[in-house]
């Protein structure tokens, strides 16, 4: 997990603003709150359009560390961060970039990349480097295809359940809130 973390760690301004987002959607509502909240977005949808490559690479990283959390949950703080920033980059990802990337609205399940499958074949490994090169349907073997109008409420949903089961860390409980007030539209 902390391969892949270190690939989020090191992303800088995206992930810059990735974190301002979850915390400017969890703090109150004011108009320069509301207007910081649209330049945050307009920026990362700039940031995935300036590079989708990149983008789709992060992405893969972000869903390997959801992924790893259903067979390898590990109640450590420094766990709980890693788990909570995958699931938030995956939201905003999924929310300003992957829309503004493809140009599709849904993909038929022939020919999906399940970039949070933590055990690839050759196969697969060969269609995920397709995926990260050229686009393409993709989903997650535990919330489906990515591209579809559930797949945001269901990520939300599994990010605050597995959030929840680290519960004995009041930690991972002010993580699990804040996902739920979490704010894409």
């Amino acid at each position: 997990m902390i391969f892949h973390f270190s690939h989020l760690y090191v992303a800088g301004h995206t992930m810059d603003l990735v974190i301002c987002l979850v915390r400017s959607s969890v703090t109150s509502s004011t108009t320069q709150n509301s207007s910081l909240l649209r330049s945050i977005k307009q920026l990362l949808i700039h940031a995935f359009g300036r590079d989708p490559t990149g983008a789709r690479s992060l992405a893969y990283h972000a869903a390997q560390i959801v992924g790893k959390t259903h067979g390898y949950l590990v109640s450590a703080p420094c766990e709980i961060l890693r788990i909570f920033m995958g699931f938030s980059f995956l939201l905003a990802y999924v929310a300003y970039g992957r829309r503004n990337l493809s140009g599709k609205d849904t993909f038929t399940p022939q020919g999906w990349t399940y970039i949070d499958s933590t055990f690839a074949t050759d196969e697969e490994q060969a269609t995920l480097q397709k995926w990260l090169q050229n686009d393409g349907p993709v989903a997650m073997t535990i919330s489906g295809d990515i591209d579809s109008q559930q797949f945001t409420q269901l990520l939300r949903q599994q990010a605050q359940d597995t959030l929840r089961r680290l519960g004995q860390w009041g930690l991972a409980d002010q993580f699990s809130r804040i996902m739920s007030e979490y704010e894409l539209a």
